[in-house]
């Protein structure tokens, strides 16, 4: 299931609802509510979302800690992590286009703006890829309160003009 359904949008052409992903499910949010999403520029509705309140933020939270706990992920060594970042930098890359629609429609950003966010985007999956393999000889816990912080941050929305160009900042310096 891709967390989508379809719902009748304003201008009459049939736009996506999308749910919450929580624990490797997509689910509806706790309310049952959703809302609309616009693109700026022609204000159509583009697609409906989930609308999350705290308490879905804290079962999502507690899901990212327990699947965190659990897997493999955290016995995983720091160049297997830098490949990762590497790969889905190189996604981004074959996606752009696609990825710089969406953030032009999404914020109503020029087209030629989103195209340079989502290349920025790319390039800081890239810089933390290689990063992860270089030791300067001081490190951060992850474990307790500062781990819980890295995981609600996932959950905070970003300003509506920079969904994908903020969301990317909070992965990489949260593995």
């Amino acid at each position: 299931m891709n967390g989508g359904g379809r719902r009748e949008g304003v201008t009459g052409s049939q736009v996506e609802t999308y749910q919450t992903y929580i624990n490797g499910r997509w689910v509806r949010s706790l309310s049952g509510e959703t809302f609309p999403v616009y693109d700026p520029s022609t204000e159509a509705v583009i697609a409906h979302v989930a609308s999350s309140n705290a308490a879905d933020i804290d079962l999502a939270v507690k899901a990212a800690r327990a699947a965190f706990d659990a897997s493999a992920w955290r016995a995983t060594t720091a160049q297997s992590r830098g490949r990762i970042l590497l790969k889905l930098a190189e996604k981004v890359r074959q996606n752009a286009k696609q990825l710089s629609e969406l953030e032009s429609r999404n914020s109503g950003k020029p087209i030629v703006e989103a195209e340079l966010d989502i290349d920025d985007v790319a390039t800081c999956f890239e810089y933390y890829g290689g990063l992860a393999t270089k030791v300067f000889g001081a490190s951060e816990s992850r474990t307790g309160e500062r781990s819980e912080l890295y995981l609600a941050r996932a959950c905070r929305r970003c300003w509506p003009n920079r969904s994908l160009e903020f969301s990317h900042w909070l992965w990489p310096h949260g593995s």
